[in-house]
C-alpha cells in the first residue's frame, strides 16, 4: 500500500484508499501513464 501511494505521489493519510481494488486501480493507471507518457 505504501509503495503504491508513494509512487502515485499520494499522501498516506486518512483520505488515501485502503481497499485492494482501489489500490490496484491506482497502480494500473500509474503503470499505464508511465508507459504512455515516457
Amino acid at each position: 500500500r505504501q509503495g503504491i501511494l508513494r509512487a502515485c505521489s499520494i499522501a498516506d493519510d486518512g483520505s488515501a484508499p485502503k481497499d485492494a481494488v482501489s489500490l490496484n486501480n491506482l497502480d494500473d493507471w500509474y503503470e499505464f501513464h508511465q508507459a504512455v507518457l515516457k
